[in-house]
């Protein structure tokens, strides 16, 4: 199974062969209470676990953000339930996923957000990047299983090779002195 298309939220200019919600889909995206959550610059994956299908990114290799303070190569982000049809509440999921041992996207936000605009706010500097940005946001209505992300301009205007056509660049485990620790014993 894939992930869902996360349709992007359009904020000024429109870029040909992507596709964006309506501003009536934004609205009900926003009606009600929203996860929302750093965008990582990965490969979508998924991986199955006591019949419930995790999704993530998988981070090994550099695509366009460096990421040098990764918990694991394998970021979850969501988790399907393909008896429901339905992706995990926010609760359910960070549940499903710490019992099972999964590193977790950063959430950034979790409430209410009143207008498009005011998800500005919450682009910033990601959780495992320590030089720069994140790549955007995603915002997650999960009682209407509406998704939608937000990505910055600035990350959209330096993409200009495919990270398959550049020379491969790993990305780096962040090891704390415990981990290390533990490995060496």
């Amino acid at each position: 199974m894939d992930y869902v298309k996360v349709r992007r939220i359009p904020m000024g200019g429109k870029i040909a062969r992507k596709r964006y919600l309506t501003e009536d889909e934004t609205a009900e995206l926003l009606s009600g209470q929203v996860v929302i959550e750093e965008k990582l610059d990965g490969k979508t994956e998924a991986s199955e676990c006591d019949d419930r299908i995790v999704f993530g990114e998988f981070l090994k290799w550099r695509h366009s953000i460096r990421y040098d303070r990764l918990p694991a190569w394998f970021i979850a982000f969501d988790v399907y339930d393909p008896t429901s049809g339905l992706f995990l509440d926010y609760d359910s999921k960070t549940a499903f996923l710490a019992r099972n041992g999964f590193a977790m996207t950063p959430l950034i936000f979790r409430g209410q957000v009143t207008s498009q605009q005011g998800l500005v706010r919450f682009l910033g500097a990601s959780k495992f990047a320590s030089d720069g940005y994140a790549e955007g946001i995603v915002i997650k209505n999960y009682p209407k299983q509406l998704f939608g992300k937000l990505v910055r301009t600035e990350f959209i205007e330096g993409i200009t090779t495919h990270w398959l056509r550049r020379r491969r660049e790993m990305n780096r485990l962040l090891i704390t002195n415990a981990a290390y620790r533990g490995l060496s014993d």
